[in-house]
């Protein structure tokens, strides 16, 4: 094949590709393009003074009324003016949707008195009109009362709409807030030589201990959060009754202040002064145990 030909081949195949891409691209805007200037109409005529709107159903009823007297008498026509009794009830409400009623079936009165044909009863035309009449009125209260209820579910969305964003904006707010007093508690927690905890009065688990622990206890902050009385064995011998007494009346949701020694796993020695104090739920029952444990072992040497 030559470059000539090559090049010929190219040229015929992009056209063709360009086409298969294209084609849905235009079969999305056939769609939504109608659609789209229908809501806009609907919008436009929404905010249109109900007085125009209703003059505009009048011009409409006697232009059907004109194309009624020209066709022949068998055809019917009443069907046609439904179609300004509907669209000025939608858009200018039951009052002028009745004016219009009123209208049509008057026009069709007219229509079919010039159309009458001879050997017809006198009443025909009358009764027509009035048939006409309350179906065209019947037709308007149903569109008015079905406008009613679309007006009322769409008020019904909106109201929900508004309840739904104004408590995802409060639930965000309220997650900003405690994500910042978090972010304070952990800042003051970490900032502090003391060993702030916080314990669950029910099984005893740790909620929370601060990094000093690791610090002073010579321990990570992880082999007391799987292991509770990891603590307590850390407490000297001479002392660990005592506390484990203590710890026993922390169980019946009372505080303690103890100062007691720990062995490190280095082998010091350092002396500690705990302190817990118990935190109240929002019926007022002892649920958690928050304490605070300090290195007091330079007073303890200076006070020998």
């Amino acid at each position: 094949m030559s470059k000539e030909e090559g090049n010929e081949r190219v040229c015929r195949g992009w056209p063709g590709r360009k086409t298969d891409f294209a084609v849905e691209k235009p079969l999305h805007h056939s769609i939504m393009k109608p659609a789209y200037m229908f809501g806009n109409l609907v919008d436009w005529l929404e905010r249109r003074p109900k007085v125009s709107l209703t003059a505009a159903g009048l011009v409409l009823v006697v232009l059907i009324g004109a194309v009624d007297r020209v066709t022949p008498a068998e055809m019917i026509f009443a069907i046609f003016y439904l179609i300004p009794i509907t669209f000025v009830t939608w858009f200018a409400g039951r009052n002028a949707g009745i004016l219009i009623a009123f209208a049509s079936g008057i026009t069709w009165l007219v229509v079919n008195l010039m159309l009458a044909t001879p050997g017809w009863k006198p009443f025909i035309p009358y009764w027509n009109a009035l048939s006409g009449l309350l179906v065209f009125l019947g037709v308007v209260f149903l569109i008015s009362t079905v406008k009613a209820l679309n007006a009322g579910l769409e008020d019904k969305v909106e109201q929900r709409t508004r309840e739904l964003s104004t408590s995802v904006a409060d639930h965000q707010r309220t997650e900003d807030r405690l994500r910042t007093s978090e972010e304070r508690f952990r800042q003051l927690a970490e900032g502090i030589n003391e060993v702030f905890w916080m314990t669950d009065i029910e099984n005893g688990e740790v909620i929370y201990v601060s990094p000093a622990y690791e610090v002073l206890w010579g321990r990570t902050s992880a082999s007391w959060y799987e292991s509770p009385r990891s603590r307590i064995e850390a407490i000297h011998p001479e002392d660990r009754e005592r506390v484990a007494q203590a710890t026993a009346d922390k169980r019946s949701k009372a505080g303690y202040d103890e100062e007691y020694r720990i062995v490190r796993p280095d082998g010091a020695i350092r002396w500690i002064h705990d302190r817990a104090f118990r935190i109240f739920d929002k019926t007022g029952e002892v649920y958690r145990l928050a304490g605070i444990a300090e290195d007091v072992t330079q007073r303890k040497r200076l006070e020998r």
